[in-house]
């Protein structure tokens, strides 16, 4: 059971249409969505209660939180589409500020996380790999070769030195480089030294965006989640069509 002095902080994304979206710092991949007229803050706290089932391989009905635990500590207005699952805040401004290495902590989740991702894409029938899954052409072999891209362009925002030759190829199969490129993150994120900051220029015009170790993991183990509940939601629906 989680304990009742146990306190978590959320950042909240307000979009268009009445949508919002959570994101918890101290859990990486803990996130929610509310309908218009939803407590954004009730969602989080079924999203943690799942979050810590999930990632300790515990019973749900065994936890249990007050929404007093959870406070918002940051909240964002943008035009995304929340609905679709689109963010900006959580993707460009979720700078926090740098607190003590937490990489051990987050270990378990981060590869769990990674884990179910290439568990799914190892069940399917190999001629499933590059079948086109949705109406915008996604593969299993797309969505791994894109969350190997992404675990290197994390690993690149604490560890700017890392050559470009490390970057993952996917071949066949696709999910060795998919491991090895997790653990060029983990190897990144050990290494970095305590309250690592660092400031980089983003791809849009954003502007320079800040990152922590705690950023970095955050982000990599709730994208990883993301897309295993993207592939596994297109699967059943190729099953059930």
């Amino acid at each position: 059971m989680l304990s009742k002095a146990e306190k978590f902080t959320i950042g909240v994304e307000t979009s268009t249409g009445g949508f919002s979206a959570g994101w918890c710092f101290e859990l990486p991949g803990c996130y929610a969505l509310a309908a218009p007229g939803q407590d954004i803050r009730a969602r989080m706290v079924l999203a943690i209660l799942e979050y810590a089932a999930w990632s300790h391989l515990r019973q749900a009905e065994r936890l249990s939180l007050d929404v007093e635990q959870v406070r918002v500590v940051e909240t964002i207005e943008t035009r995304a589409d929340l609905r679709a699952g689109d963010s900006l805040a959580f993707f460009a401004h979720d700078a926090e500020a740098p607190t003590g290495r937490e990489f051990p902590a987050w270990a378990n989740p981060h590869d769990l996380a990674l884990d179910e991702l290439r568990k799914l894409a190892a069940a399917a029938p190999r001629e499933m790999i590059d079948h086109q899954l949705d109406a915008e052409g996604r593969t299993i072999r797309g969505i791994l070769q894109h969350v190997g891209e992404m675990e290197f362009f994390y690993a690149r925002q604490l560890a700017p030195g890392i050559p470009e030759k490390s970057r993952p190829v996917l071949t066949e199969p696709p999910f060795r480089e998919l491991q090895d490129v997790h653990i060029l993150l983990q190897q990144v994120v050990c290494g970095a030294p305590p309250n690592t900051v660092v400031r980089r220029d983003t791809v849009d015009a954003l502007g320079p965006e800040t990152w922590s170790v705690r950023k970095a993991m955050r982000r990599s183990t709730w994208h990883v989640r993301y897309h295993t509940w993207e592939a596994r939601r297109s699967i059943g629906s190729l099953w059930l069509a």
